[in-house]
């Protein structure tokens, strides 16, 4: 692996990408231009980015174009789809494989407001949203192997690495996959180990992300920050990347803005995952070896930071993270 190999993801600019609504500030989010040229200047091979926020069925023309002008300028794109609209990707897919796109990454949408950190005992309706998944999987699933498309579900702070697997197993399609989220593993009851021990054969691209872990009163914080200064041992993963073959996409996706809590210390929590293998002993003795006692557990965006210092903090971040991951890749 080598640092050009990595692209840069959109979602580590929580802020400057507009996907914190700020009334007070008024700036132009950064444009796939602009994410294109942040990408060059700091060594790596391209972009990731939701195609969806971008272009509807009715500019899908002009997505098109960016992706064929990439193509012809070298530049690696992995795309991302927001929202799972089966209608919409129906229309899609078809066009994108004709134009050599034949995976993306797609994550289990939910009715109401969407649940983080794993608190999934906290939504009435998490079992429906699952099940409805996977029905449209299916439903979609014809698709995927007529035009050889992969969707790949990220672990998105919602579901278990054997969730995962049996949602795989259940949709019976060799064209859906996974899309690891490293920092996320810890979120759901796992640890970057044992959720790609679980995955490893269903791996097909990976967010390379980072968190700083703080404990508090009801489980643990995880707070935004670059890559090589939180919890996951790095030098492991990108061997273990490396050596699987089935991967060949990788990108820089920074945390939320947002800090996001997993409320650990509930036995409620416990219970929406009673049906998965958690060792809980050992769960614990990995989150307290990582979990900081002290320090703000905040980012940037919740200590109050103003626009031009909130933009600084997420290109300083991402700076550091493609910095870190050089030596790290020099270290594999």
């Amino acid at each position: 692996m080598q640092i050009s190999e990595i692209s840069l993801n959109l979602y580590s600019f929580g802020y400057s990408a507009g996907f914190i609504h700020d009334p007070k500030s008024n700036f132009l989010p950064i444009s796939l231009e602009e994410l294109i040229k942040k990408s060059k200047n700091l060594g790596l091979g391209g972009i990731e980015f939701p195609f969806d926020r971008f272009f509807s069925y009715a500019n899908l023309s002009e997505g098109i174009e960016l992706l064929i002008n990439m193509r012809h300028k070298n530049i690696n794109y992995f795309l991302d789809f927001e929202k799972f609209d089966t209608s919409y990707l129906e229309k899609v897919i078809p066009i994108l494989s004709k134009n050599n796109v034949n995976i993306a990454r797609i994550k289990m949408d939910q009715m109401g407001k969407t649940i983080y950190g794993g608190n999934r005992f906290k939504s009435h309706s998490f079992g429906e949203e699952k099940k409805g998944f996977i029905k449209k999987l299916k439903r979609i699933s014809r698709s995927l192997k007529e035009y050889n498309f992969i969707l790949a579900i990220e672990n998105h702070q919602d579901l278990h690495s054997k969730e995962l697997v049996e949602i795989i197993d259940d949709v019976d399609s060799d064209f859906i996959g996974i899309n690891w989220d490293v920092g996320n593993s810890i979120s759901c009851l796992d640890t970057p180990d044992s959720f790609y021990a679980r995955t490893k054969d269903f791996i097909r691209n990976v967010h390379l992300k980072d968190y700083k872990v703080y404990e508090s009163e009801e489980g643990i914080r995880l707070v935004r920050c670059p890559i090589g200064d939180g919890y996951v041992n790095f030098e492991r993963i990108l061997k273990l990347i490396d050596e699987n073959k089935r991967i060949n996409s990788y990108s820089i996706e920074l945390g939320a803005q947002i800090t996001r809590e997993c409320f650990i210390k509930d036995e409620t929590y416990w219970k929406a995952f009673r049906s998965h293998p958690i060792n809980k002993s050992e769960y614990f003795e990995f989150v307290n070896a990582i979990s900081l006692k002290n320090g703000s557990s905040l980012s940037p965006y919740e200590k109050g930071f103003d626009k031009d210092a909130l933009l600084q903090s997420e290109d300083e971040e991402v700076k550091k993270s493609a910095k870190n991951l050089s030596k790290l890749i020099n270290l594999v």
